[in-house]
Formats: C-alpha cells, sequence, structure tokens
C-alpha cells in the first residue's frame, strides 16, 4: 500500500509540472506575439514557446490518463477504513478468546489483499508510469528541435535581393541556346516605389516615384497598378506561358499597364530594362488593403545576361 500512494504522489507531482509548463508557454507566446506582432510567429522565440505549451499539454495528458489507470488497478488492495481498523483494535474478546481470534483473522485479510496481486503489480504500473512520462518528453524535444532547426529563414528586409554570379542557365525554348541570369532574386514593391532592375544593390535600388532615369517598374500611388518607369516598358506573357526570359525576349506587346484588379499571384511580367536587358517578375504574393486593393507585390525576379536584340 504504501507503495501505491508514491505512485499517486509521483503521477500528481508530474500533471501539476504538465500544467505548469503548458502555462508557461502559454503566456511565453502570449507575449512575443504582443510585442513583436503575429507577423513575426516564425521567430525561436514563438517556435520555442508553442513547443513548450505543447510538452506541458502531452505531459499533463499522459499523467492523468496513467492515474486512472494505476487507480484501477490499485481499487482491489485498498485498505480498510480508519474506522473500522480503531473498532477491530478496540473490539473486546471472549474468555474462550474465539472472538480474538476472529478478529485477528479478519484483520489479517486486507493485509494479504494488500500483499496479493494488485501489490506485485504497483512497482511494474510504476514502471510504466516513469517510462510514459519520459517518453513524452523525449518526443517533445525531438519535435520542438525539428521545428526550430528545420525552419524555413524567410528574408526578413523588404526589397532585399539574392545575387551574386551568374545563375545557372536555363533551357531556352524551340532550340534558343540557354539564357544565363545576371540576378535572380525576390523584390518587394509598395505603392509609389520604383525599382532598377539594372542595379546590383541588394534591394534592387528601389527609390520614391517617378524615381531616377535608370527606374524600369513602377508600383502606381494613385492607380496600384504596375507600368514601366522612365525608359523601361513591360508586357504580360499570355496565359500558358511557362515563364522564361526567352519568353519575354520575343514578347511583341511592350508598353502596357498591368492593372490592380489584373494583379495577383501567377501573372508573368517582363520589361525591358533600362540598359537594354530583359527581365522576368514573376508575381509570388499579393498583399491587399482594406479595400482589397493591392498594397503590396512580391516578384520572383530574373535579369538576364545577354542585351536584349530590338
Amino acid at each position: 500500500m504504501h507503495t501505491r500512494w508514491q505512485v499517486n504522489r509521483m503521477l500528481g507531482l508530474l500533471f501539476w509540472v504538465g500544467l505548469l509548463v503548458l502555462l508557461a508557454g502559454l503566456v511565453w507566446l502570449a507575449v512575443v506575439l504582443f510585442t513583436q506582432g503575429v507577423e513575426q510567429a516564425g521567430t525561436w522565440a514563438s517556435v520555442l514557446s508553442t513547443g513548450l505549451a505543447i510538452t506541458g499539454a502531452l505531459i499533463t495528458l499522459a499523467t492523468w490518463w496513467w492515474r486512472r489507470v494505476a487507480t484501477r488497478q490499485f481499487a482491489g488492495g485498498q485498505r480498510p477504513s480508519e474506522a473500522t481498523n480503531k473498532a477491530e483494535r478496540t473490539a473486546p474478546s471472549n474468555e474462550t478468546g474465539e472472538l480474538a481470534e476472529e478478529t485477528t483473522s479478519q484483520r489479517g485479510l486486507p493485509v494479504e489483499q494488500a500483499e496479493g496481486s494488485p501489490g506485485l503489480q504497483l512497482s511494474s504500473v510504476r514502471r510504466r508510469a516513469l517510462a510514459i512520462a519520459g517518453g513524452v518528453l523525449v518526443l517533445a524535444v525531438v519535435l520542438i528541435s525539428g521545428v526550430f532547426l528545420g525552419r524555413e529563414v524567410v528574408p526578413s528586409t523588404v526589397g532585399q535581393a539574392v545575387f551574386g554570379p551568374p545563375g545557372p542557365s536555363r533551357p531556352g525554348v524551340g532550340g534558343i541556346a540557354p539564357e544565363q541570369e545576371r540576378r535572380h532574386g525576390p523584390l518587394v514593391l509598395v505603392p509609389g516605389r520604383v525599382a532598377d532592375l539594372d542595379s546590383l544593390a541588394s534591394d534592387w535600388g528601389i527609390q520614391l516615384a517617378p524615381g531616377p532615369a535608370e527606374a524600369d517598374i513602377e508600383f502606381g500611388l494613385a492607380d496600384h497598378a504596375l507600368h514601366g518607369a522612365q525608359h523601361a516598358s513591360i508586357a504580360i506573357l499570355p496565359p500558358g506561358s511557362i515563364g522564361t526570359l526567352t519568353e519575354c525576349a520575343h514578347e511583341q506587346n511592350y508598353g502596357v499597364t498591368l492593372a490592380a484588379a489584373n494583379i495577383r499571384p501567377g501573372q508573368l511580367v517582363c520589361d525591358i530594362t533600362g540598359e537594354n536587358r530583359v527581365a522576368l517578375l514573376r508575381i509570388v504574393d499579393v498583399q491587399y488593403d482594406a479595400t482589397a486593393i493591392p498594397d503590396q507585390v512580391t516578384f520572383d525576379a530574373a535579369v538576364r545576361v545577354q542585351p536584349h536584340k530590338s
């Protein structure tokens, strides 16, 4: 019987530890989201706090369930009440001592039951409880580590691009020689900004419209449309296009505007830059304001090395 209460205490302690861990994780997550904003939900602090809350929840549920199992298994080995024990200890004996012997045998019965099958299961249940608690902790640590280590790194600077040596060659269309990229990376525009696609600056030379003479594409402040800026012009590849720089080089319908209503992910925008290069801007994300008008466009931008042959 002594072991039974030890197991119950251990499971009860783990249960409350799990609740405290769960509460700490939720409080930490709330503080992170309040101070950094919901858009920063992918940071390491929010990931770890979420994992902490999940760990607490798993520990709480596991110990609660195993405590119920242990309680059912120990039900057959409970000792008599204190009142019954006291009555048996103070019961008078007759002259022959038969009542005393009967009381002794009755008092011994629960002891035999306590030392029987349920009692033999105590150490087994305790081992299982420890094993499940340890397993839950190990599983939670593995899950949290996997989420943290495998979390995708997202560029945090608006307009930042990845560039360097010319990228790998892409196959041309219709047997044309492969094209080499001068640079390739993400480009983010908001209304009233222009970008220089010939620039090698990390932010694509983004400036306020109308910008310098080198500006190549503009996200209009008044109409929220995409235009060619300064001496550059844009074209829209038709549906069914693969989306290559060669297709942009062959496109004839330059000098158009992409209206706000038509700005959506998947659109392929071509640009002949101020330095006569071919650029392909694939729209990958569009953010909208309260009136459903685009107010931020993210492109996957590529600029070809070879000059455009007009």
